[in-house]
């Protein structure tokens, strides 16, 4: 079998998190935010200053 007609396994996420939502108060700090990282990739979580980043990995 060659390698283009190999059929992989789908891979389970070692993390997975669905539509989170996060206020304080009146202020929207997440909103319907989604993110799946399957073994063996790299995501980077980058933004402004107040962007989000350490709430949605707090959550």
């Amino acid at each position: 079998m060659t390698a283009a007609a190999r059929v992989e396994a789908p891979q389970r996420p070692v993390l997975e998190m669905r539509h989170i939502s996060k206020t304080f108060g009146p202020v929207r700090a997440l909103q319907d935010v989604s993110l799946t990282v399957n073994a063996g990739e790299l995501h980077a979580l980058m933004g402004e200053n107040g962007a989000g980043k350490s709430t949605l990995m707090k959550v």
